[in-house]
């Protein structure tokens, strides 16, 4: 799962992407508000800062 949510973020940054594709691409949904659900979000949403930053950063060399 996590493959396909860095894959989603990585097709939103390839240079030339339309803004439609971009919304589409990072546009994501969980289902369910149970403890699981919750988790998940904060899982993805903690993976996602993470990976940005590092990718923002990456060439501030």
């Amino acid at each position: 799962m996590q493959r396909q949510f860095l894959d989603c973020v990585e097709k939103a940054a390839f240079p030339g992407t339309s803004e439609e594709k971009k919304k589409r691409s990072l546009h994501m949904v969980v289902v369910g508000g149970g403890p699981t659900g919750i988790a998940l979000t904060g899982e993805l949403h903690d993976f996602l800062q993470v990976y940005l930053c590092y990718q923002a950063c990456r060439g501030c060399g």
